[in-house]
């Protein structure tokens, strides 16, 4: 291989192990907002909307957010236990036993918010779809990489052995 083919193979190199680093990355970045993301796309898929009474109140140990469980029925008459966590600066004064809106899923019941929270879960929708799109990207890059590493390898060893 020339000093050419060396350079190029060591850029590719390099190239290659910052996209592996990046998908890493932002792999934990897309692992941390999916459960949100995941579940304001299912109720998105679906909503409907109705009041349901809170069962019981928890803080955070921060004091940065609010666990409300509640209890709602469904249009179908089920009911549903459910809970949601609530920013502390979005949050009405909750007390147990009063009553809170809900939004949830009628596919899938078990995805449903306080509609407070899931106004606050937006945010995390562009966050996974942004990180999913990085990662594609990335491995994209990685293999477009190997690919032409492995070229240069070939057309290195034909040409050692046309050499001999």
């Amino acid at each position: 291989m020339d000093q050419a083919q060396q350079a190029q193979y060591d850029s590719l190199t390099t190239g290659k192990m910052l996209s592996a680093l990046f998908c890493i990355i932002i792999g934990i970045v897309m692992l941390m907002s999916k459960d949100e993301a995941i579940s304001y796309l299912a109720i998105e898929s679906n909503l409907e909307s109705t009041t349901g009474k809170i069962d019981h109140l928890d803080s955070h140990k921060h004091g940065v957010d609010i666990r409300v469980s509640y209890i709602f029925a469904t249009t179908s008459g089920d009911e549903i236990k459910g809970e949601s966590k609530i920013l502390k600066t979005g949050a009405i004064s909750y007390i147990q036993g009063d009553e809170v809106n809900i939004v949830y899923s009628t596919w899938f019941p078990t995805f449903n918010e306080a509609v407070t929270a899931h106004g606050q879960n937006q945010g995390n929708v562009y966050i996974f779809l942004f990180s999913l799109l990085g990662i594609v990207t990335s491995g994209f890059h990685f293999f477009k990489c190997s690919l032409i590493q492995l070229k240069i390898t070939r057309e290195s060893d034909l040409q050692r052995y046309q050499k001999s």
